[in-house]
């Protein structure tokens, strides 16, 4: 140290007092040992993730939250992408708006989050002005017509109830069925019954349109109102929650028509109920098998991890994790414009059930079929 000191304060610094050039070696060695022991922290893209964890929706959280949370896992313990490992940041939504907004902010000010994905409607609608003011990637998990419409930061790699109700409409046509409509009173279902009716045909009618309120329990006042006039089915438009008390009463006031959805019937608590046996709704391929060999794959890891078969919101989580992180990779840096350019480029994407294009508005599309409820299992309707 000594020979140190007097080499520094010999070599080019003799006009520097011996007290400054002890603070100048000072210096020197706590800058080292801050480099030596100081280890740069792991480079990571932050994703948050806004959901109902609790509450009555907390079974849509748990789903989406698994899929993504097995995404994540997978790539990680591959190195991540390139070496930069993801990091999903799980937030309860409680299906509150105002909790929602509060939240993306945090997540978008604090925790420097590149991208959300957003559970349910009304959230999805709260946090799209925040995501495209602040320039975030919104990944929206809703079933609501035109939702991809709203924004230009938007994308849906789920369910769609844009093709889901043409697709419903165009097995109405060909059936010929005069029909009655039972919605939420709620924009889901007001958009939903709008997007059925722009693809009946003249020739189809609209005997009557009644909509109930979410949560609710009895509708015999409504089945009664309707229960006489003349349909072939009744189309049921909402969230599931209801379903099960609603069949129950039709039958029970002798309201015995064919009943028709979307893919809110393709949920286990659905399936399984003895009242929806038979009812008649647009599915995804993921719910009636159809799965490719990473289908199989991913359905065999994910019964590994939480014991239990997935459903289609699961796989669709889990796909919009892995289709995020084969366009960072090929874009190489996180820039929203390319990034939102290279998810536009998505065309015939081998999935867990099949291709998936993201189509011009940002909404992905994959293949659906017409199936049914039989035996407590989702069979396609042939």
């Amino acid at each position: 140290m000594k020979n140190f000191k007097k080499h520094l304060c010999q070599s080019g610094l003799k006009s520097l007092s011996v007290p400054i050039c002890v603070l100048l070696l000072t210096s020197a060695i706590i800058c080292a040992t801050i480099f030596v022991s100081c280890k740069p922290e792991p480079k990571t893209i932050k994703i948050g993730a806004i959901l109902p964890l609790t509450g009555k929706a907390a079974w849509l959280g748990e789903n989406a939250r698994n899929g993504i949370q097995l995404a994540v896992d997978e790539l990680n313990r591959k190195g991540g992408i390139k070496g930069t490992k993801i990091e999903v940041i799980f937030e309860d939504s409680k299906l509150d708006p105002k909790e929602g907004v509060a939240i993306a902010n945090r997540l978008i000010d604090i925790e420097k989050v590149r991208a959300l994905i957003v559970n349910g409607t009304t959230i999805v609608n709260a946090i799209l002005p925040i995501t495209e003011q602040k320039g975030i990637l919104l990944f929206a998990q809703t079933i609501h017509p035109g939702i991809t419409e709203k924004g230009k930061n938007i994308f849906r790699i789920y369910g769609g109830g844009d093709y889901e109700w043409q697709m419903l409409a165009q097995y109405i046509n060909n059936q010929n069925y005069n029909i009655g409509i039972f919605h939420i009173n709620a924009q889901y279902g007001l958009d939903s019954k709008a997007m059925l009716k722009k693809y009946l045909a003249s020739k189809i009618k609209v005997v009557f349109e009644e909509s109930y309120e979410i949560g609710a329990t009895d509708f015999r006042a409504l089945i009664s109102k309707s229960k006489n006039k003349a349909v072939d089915a009744v189309v049921l438009m909402g969230y599931g929650n209801e379903f099960i008390a609603l069949i129950k009463q039709m039958k029970e006031l002798g309201f015995n028509k064919k009943i028709l959805g979307n893919i809110d019937f393709t949920f286990d608590f659905l399936v399984k109920a003895p009242e929806c046996q038979g009812a008649i709704f647009v599915a995804p391929a993921f719910s009636i098998g159809k799965l490719t060999a990473t289908g199989q794959t991913f359905e065999k890891n994910y019964m590994l991890k939480f014991n239990k078969k997935p459903s289609w919101d699961v796989a669709n989580s889990y796909e919009t994790i892995m289709i995020l992180a084969k366009v960072i990779e090929k874009v190489g840096t996180w820039n929203l414009e390319k990034i939102k350019e290279s998810l536009l480029e998505i065309k015939d994407y081998e999935g867990i059930s099949g291709k998936l294009t993201i189509a011009a508005n940002r909404d992905a599309i994959f293949d659906l079929y017409i199936a049914t409820l039989k035996d407590n299992n989702i069979v396609e309707l042939r």
